[in-house]
């Protein structure tokens, strides 16, 4: 978001919030803030984000869980925050000022800096002074300035100001030269008030003259646009054209950040690095496993060992650190053992058969390690699929919450208790050549509504064999459906898949009533009692999708 969008949100938020009374204030993230202020004819939520690559504000209809505490930052601003008096910009950096009176009539200013990595929300008192800040860790987390000492905005802008562009105008710089000059070194500027500027100048005149009218047609009235010509869409400003326009900005920006491409890619960032560093972690550990297992493959030579001793005592001393045995379990071979020079004959060989007993009692253990790793790495490979098909923000928002479920991904700040989604986020529905209908899950959560919930006695299931992917079924209506259509919902399966860029691919194919999950499993985990594979080349659904239409 740059400064002329945040200029032309202010314009907005003067008209609808100026002398509002502060109801509530809610944090329901680390590093978002939502002011609820009544206009005296309504209530609007105010929404304050300096999330790096995120910061903005606007006014949200949307609603967000609450944590079950109020944060620090949060109860302060509650007990400081009475009535919004003014709201500033200022006239170079993208740093919002808004200036509140609290209970005892004092001022109290809330300063929202959406600069980049130092982006934070500070709360200063009448004479300026820090009272706190949303962010305290970090060089730059408070602004520049310590508690109870004067507020001093980190990197104050050198460059020139643009309503005094026309007192230090560069004469001697070409015109290919001036966009990019503009860009550098004048505040606020973007690429579309350079070329408006460099053009008027093209023209000839006053410059002082021209600038101000290019600079006064720029700035005022501003319209909120999205601009979709570039591969990722941005917000952007213009001039309106006509002689008034519908007040909307604030629900395009809110719009414009929900979006599910736009808002979630830090969380899918985020997300496949937990998932991968949690993968590399099972890895690990089965080969932990494994050595165990080599070790265990040796305790039938320590009980050997012990045997040998036993057999051959009157040639052991007490104080010996080796001896060298017949090894009858290998006819004409000798045995160099290791002793405890302290221990007897009888204690030395009871010394191995006690590493003999220790190894073969873990061998449960290690067997019931194994079989949890291995299915906590299928699970998580199927997080991995999941991520790796680019979700949408609900898809998303279901693997995060099955990972925060896992206790793998943290979240910052504990939310109230909700109610359980029980929505079907991340089913796709589709036709068979038939005109059957059938199910298809895109996470880990949609596969259990698909394969427990949705999936009833008759229908069929299908998943790619041995490969992380979705589930699929097929509605049979109770009638055995087309081959056709069978072989058509497998290459589904085969193209969802961690298989869709292979020739061919393996896919199980079992009656619904086959499938269990177990119990206690994770989200997606299932078992199948018997089915048949059939091998099919991979589809994808929204290649299908776009063959029909």
């Amino acid at each position: 978001m740059d400064w002329f969008v945040m200029k032309a949100l202010v314009r907005q938020l003067r008209q609808e919030l100026l002398h509002s009374v502060v109801n509530k204030v809610f944090q329901p993230e680390q590093d978002l803030v939502i002011l609820k202020l009544w206009n005296g004819h309504r209530t609007l939520n105010l929404l304050l984000c300096v999330k790096p690559g995120e910061a903005r504000f606007h006014l949200t209809t949307r609603s967000y869980p609450n944590p079950v505490r109020p944060p620090r930052f949060c109860q302060l601003l509650r007990s400081r925050l009475e009535r919004l008096a003014a709201i500033e910009l200022d006239e170079c950096e993208r740093v919002l000022s808004l200036e509140f009176t609290s209970a005892d009539s004092r001022s109290i200013r809330l300063v929202a800096d959406f600069r980049g990595a130092q982006a934070n929300l500070c709360c200063l008192d009448s004479e300026g002074k820090m009272i706190d800040a949303l962010r305290r860790s970090g060089p730059r987390a408070l602004g520049g300035g310590a508690i109870a000492e004067p507020y001093e905005r980190a990197l104050k802008s050198e460059r020139i100001p643009l309503r005094r562009l026309g007192e230090s105008w560069p004469e001697e710089i070409a015109a290919d030269e001036l966009p990019s000059w503009l860009l550098s070194n004048v505040a606020p500027m973007n690429a579309s008030l350079a070329h408006a500027i460099c053009e008027a100048v093209s023209r000839g005149g006053n410059i002082q003259e021209l600038l101000e009218e290019v600079v006064s047609k720029q700035l005022k009235n501003l319209e909120i646009l999205v601009d979709d010509d570039r591969s990722e869409p941005r917000l952007r400003t213009a001039p309106i054209t006509g002689t008034s326009a519908e007040n909307n900005s604030s629900q395009l920006v809110d719009d414009f950040y929900h979006d599910q491409r736009r808002i979630a890619v830090g969380d899918l960032t985020s997300l496949v690095r937990c998932a991968r560093k949690y993968r590399a972690r099972l890895l690990k550990r089965l080969e932990h496993i494994e050595k165990d297992r080599q070790r265990i493959a040796l305790a039938e030579i320590e009980r050997e060992a012990g045997d040998l001793i036993l057999a051959q005592l009157y040639r052991i001393k007490k104080g010996m650190v080796e001896v060298e045995l017949d090894d009858y379990f290998h006819d004409g071979e000798t045995r160099r053992l290791e002793l405890k020079p302290h221990l007897d004959p009888a204690a030395n060989a009871q010394h191995y058969f006690k590493l003999y007993r220790k190894a073969h009692g873990a061998v449960e253990h290690i067997d019931r390690r194994d079989s949890q790793t291995r299915d906590e790495l299928v699970w998580i490979e199927d997080v991995l699929h999941a991520l790796d098909e680019n979700p949408a923000s609900e898809q998303i928002l279901s693997i995060r919450s099955e990972l925060i479920e896992a206790g793998l991904f943290k979240q910052r700040i504990a939310l109230a208790p909700r109610q359980r989604d029980r929505t079907q986020t991340g089913v796709e529905q589709g036709e068979a050549p038939s005109g059957l209908i059938f199910l298809m899950g895109k996470n880990n959560h949609a596969n259990d509504q698909v394969s427990r919930t949705l999936a009833q006695k008759g229908d069929l299931w299908f998943h790619a064999k041995g490969l992380p992917g979705s589930h699929l079924v097929l509605k049979t209506q109770g009638h055995p459906p087309a081959e056709e259509d069978v072989l058509f919902v497998a290459a589904l399966a085969a193209g969802h898949s961690r298989g869709r860029q292979e020739d061919k691919v393996e896919v199980m194919i079992a009656a619904a009533e086959q499938v269990r999950k177990p119990k206690g499993s994770r989200p997606g985990a299932v078992t199948v009692a018997s089915y048949r594979t059939v091998v099919v080349s991979p589809a994808r659904f929204e290649d299908l999708k776009k063959n029909r239409s």
